[in-house]
């Protein structure tokens, strides 16, 4: 609250050849009168490793495979019994991408495959032994997912996720089927250089046809002269069945490609990617390719995300910007454009938003002036993974005031993190080091009234540090006597450290206020926190679940 005055590793066998020492004449013959012409070494290359990541899917009569990329090889085989742990026989040499459809097989049989990698000098041992029974379908398959789309000169190549009951799939052009392939990828040639397209696809097999894909769209273009590079820098960021995947710009790149494990999920044009659907506690590994018309990069470093139904205590690490995240320089930025996204700038200055429905992602905002960022006419934005910092003692508070979501950022420097006056969602968001100036009296997140306001994840830390700036810290969520009657207040799943009444709740005349399974942090040794107690609060507002983050012991 601010009180005012006024308003492959390639390894190679080195032939050690006798050169003129050793001739037949025995280790004490002379060297200097040979005739022969010294003999070189000759580099031999070594047989490459086992695939390792093997993923078989099956479908109407046949089995789809993938296996991870083997350094050194030029071929894979790819082989199959129908008895666990062989003998194997080759059903497919010569296999130069890292997936394979065998296809004319008996449903109900299970069937055994393993791949072994090949190069010039010679054949890998195999790889671990992936199972999959193809089977007669019951019903039309789903939609196929991970479409991507991309440019070539005068093509379009397509690829997508097997679609598991699936026996062929159909694409479609602009809305018009171009062809029938039987496996999960389709060259679109012949096309004209600079124009659009629009590709869909679905699959098919014996029962029917799916419903069709999202939409992906390219645009051919004469080949550039190389394939670009690999994205150098790769993060992820979690979140519940989630995981966000970001990456530095790559010169060049014209889309990216997203593989999670050796699966290709996705592809996109900005540097990030939200890959969804994900089981919690599960561990997932990603890697990025990036692409122009002149083909693909190799595969970045993999990166790993573990989603999680219950995130940890926010942090510099989970809030803000994303690690690997290229920012363009920007300055003071007023958004009068409804539906405008804002993406990766780094504004030196602050913001106003005067349209609807804009999305601000990925960006740092930092501003000296009254409102770091203001929303104007109650706009519906969505603020994401954004760092709002102030300095200077002049920002009253990070955002305000209404009728936005802000999740996953890191807010710091003004007298207030967040407004939040009516229709708002704080999530998972970190507010630290805010500015304790003289006649300050800080507060994480205040209002002046309004109704329908989720607090939900966050690290409200408002301790004083030291900065001796000569204010104080107040509440972790204000609302005293500034607030009007309000209802629909939910806040639940945070961390408060500091302040004196650490959130001051007024209920009176509203329903449905809820605060509960809260952590308050505590101290007895300087900075001593909270000066009062962890709640003050009246009105019909339940409360329950409330803990000491030290100890756990209750703290209603």
């Amino acid at each position: 609250m601010r009180i005012l005055s006024s308003i492959g590793v390639f390894s190679t066998v080195v032939l050690l050849l006798c050169l003129g020492a050793c001739s037949s004449g025995g280790e004490g013959s002379s060297t200097s009168t040979s005739s022969r012409s010294p003999t070189t070494t000759t580099p031999i290359p070594a047989s490459p490793t086992a695939p390792t990541g093997l993923v078989t899917t099956a479908g109407n009569a046949q089995v789809a495979l993938s296996w991870a990329s083997v350094n050194g090889a030029s071929t894979y085989k790819v082989k199959r019994s129908t008895t666990s742990g062989g003998s194997y026989s080759v059903v497919q040499s010569n296999v130069t991408s890292t997936s394979f459809t065998n296809t004319g097989l008996t449903n109900g049989t299970t069937y055994y495959y393993v791949v072994s990698a090949v190069n010039a000098a010679g054949e890998s041992a195999n790889s671990g032994q992936a199972s999959a029974t193809p089977t007669t379908p019951t019903q039309a398959p789903s939609a196929p997912t991970g479409v991507t789309a991309s440019a070539g000169d005068r093509q379009v190549a397509l690829g997508w996720n097997v679609v598991s009951g699936a026996s062929g799939y159909k694409v479609y052009r602009n809305s018009t089927l171009i062809a029938s392939p039987t496996s999960n990828s389709f060259t679109d040639a012949g096309l004209t250089n600079g124009v659009t397209y629009t590709y869909q696809v679905s699959a098919t097999n014996t029962i029917g046809e799916s419903v069709k894909s999202t939409s992906v769209s390219a645009t051919p273009a004469a080949s550039s002269s190389q394939a670009p590079v690999a994205p150098s820098c790769v993060s992820t960021r979690v979140m519940n069945a989630k995981v966000m995947v970001n990456w530095n710009t790559v010169a060049g790149a014209t889309v990216y490609k997203i593989y999670r494990d050796t699966q290709l999920v996705g592809s996109s044009t900005v540097t990030m990617y939200v890959d969804t659907g994900l089981s919690n506690g599960t561990t997932y590994n990603y890697r990025v390719v990036a692409t122009n018309g002149a083909g693909d990069s190799t595969q970045s470093n993999a990166v790993a995300g573990k989603p999680l139904a219950v995130l940890p205590r926010p942090s510099v690490s989970s809030t803000g910007v994303p690690a690997c995240t290229t920012l363009t320089a920007s300055g003071d930025l007023t958004i009068t454009t409804a539906g405008a996204v804002i993406d990766a700038l780094d504004i030196n200055g602050c913001v106003e938003v005067r349209a609807q429905n804009v999305t601000i992602r990925r960006t740092r905002i930092r501003c000296t002036d009254y409102y770091p960022l203001q929303i104007v006419n109650n706009g519906n934005l969505l603020i994401e993974d954004t760092e709002i910092a102030s300095s200077g003692g002049y920002a009253t508070s990070g955002i305000a005031f209404s009728d936005y979501v802000a999740r996953r950022l890191n807010v710091s420097g003004s007298a207030d993190g967040f407004k939040a006056d009516r229709d708002a969602t704080i999530e998972d968001s970190w507010v630290h080091d805010l500015w304790l100036g003289a006649g300050d009296h800080a507060d994480g997140i205040q209002t002046t009234g309004g109704d329908n306001v989720t607090i939900r994840g966050n690290f409200i830390d408002i301790l004083d540090r030291g900065a001796g700036h000569g204010g104080e810290p107040n509440s972790g969520i204000q609302g005293g006597t500034e607030w009007a009657t309000h209802s629909n207040w939910l806040v639940e799943n945070n961390w408060f450290y500091g302040g004196g009444w650490v959130i001051n709740f007024d209920g009176v005349g509203g329903t449905n206020n809820r605060i509960i399974n809260n952590r308050f942090g505590r101290s007895k040794t300087p900075p001593v926190f909270p000066d009062y107690g962890p709640l003050s609060y009246y009105g019909p507002v339940v409360v329950t679940g409330n803990v000491w983050d030290d100890d756990g012991s209750s703290a209603q």
